[in-house]
């Protein structure tokens, strides 16, 4: 559905706002976390390779076939419409931007800069991966 893609670039686009305000080193354990869309991951798997984007990661369906089982303790990018539970993980949440698009399914799509992770963070998404996984063994 046409209605589904469109906002993505823009979506991108501030997924890579977030991404270039961190630093060289922190890059490399960056993780970028669609909550539950594979539309949003799917979005940054296309669009991001102009921008040299690592791959989103969700848990959606089949999608979580592909996540890692362990993430590196460094920034994640989150795209959801909130911010969720990840508060408690993070000392420092930054709204980095908001798609606004009338068109977009997803319209007022936000993205968030996560930074600062506390010990459970590594943790929490190890054990979440475990979760989604096991319903397809």
């Amino acid at each position: 559905v046409f209605s589904d893609m469109t906002g993505w670039k823009e979506m991108v686009v501030i997924v890579d706002e977030a991404y270039r305000q961190i630093g060289e080193t922190d890059r490399k354990n960056t993780t970028i976390y669609a909550e539950r869309n594979y539309g949003y991951a799917g979005a940054v798997h296309f669009y991001g390779r102009q921008y040299n984007l690592p791959d989103a990661i969700t848990f959606l369906d089949s999608y979580v076939l592909w996540a890692p089982d362990t993430i590196p303790r460094g920034p994640v990018i989150y795209i959801n419409h909130d911010i969720a539970g990840l508060c408690t993980f993070f000392e420092k949440i930054t709204e980095i931007g908001i798609v606004r698009n009338k068109y977009f399914r997803e319209d007022g799509l936000k993205v968030f800069l996560c930074e600062q992770p506390n010990d459970k963070m590594t943790e929490a998404y190890k054990q979440k991966a475990r979760e989604e996984k096991d319903r397809y063994r």
